[in-house]
């Protein structure tokens, strides 16, 4: 872990002084080691490619706008449901669900609507 975490740029790291800053990275590292660890499913290995190929794919394929919207949303509410919300805007927002050929991955885990 310690190659990949001195290997990796971090570009969505930057200030993280309010709590949408807090959430976003929050929601955006749930994204990404969720992904990282489908990825590593499909072939084991010592290797960070996995890990490597989740960030490079949410950072070319998240829906930043949907995320930041939801967490400004989520800003509102009091801190139980605010870590409710931000629980579910990271299932909700899965790297999986983007691509058809990994909709069946079944790492993602769905909540029932609130």
């Amino acid at each position: 872990v310690k190659d990949v975490l001195s290997d990796t740029q971090w570009p969505f790291i930057g200030h993280t002084k309010t709590f949408e800053d807090i959430a976003f990275l929050y929601i955006a590292t749930a994204i990404i080691a969720e992904h990282s660890f489908f990825l590593w499913k499909q072939k084991p290995s010592t290797s960070t490619a996995p890990f490597k190929l989740a960030i490079q794919k949410f950072n070319l394929f998240a829906d930043l706008k949907n995320i930041k919207t939801a967490i400004e949303e989520a800003s509102h509410l009091k801190m139980k449901d605010q870590k409710d919300a931000l629980v579910k805007i990271a299932l909700e927002n899965c790297l999986c669900d983007i691509f058809p050929e990994f909709h069946k991955c079944h790492t993602c885990l769905y909540l029932p609507p609130l």
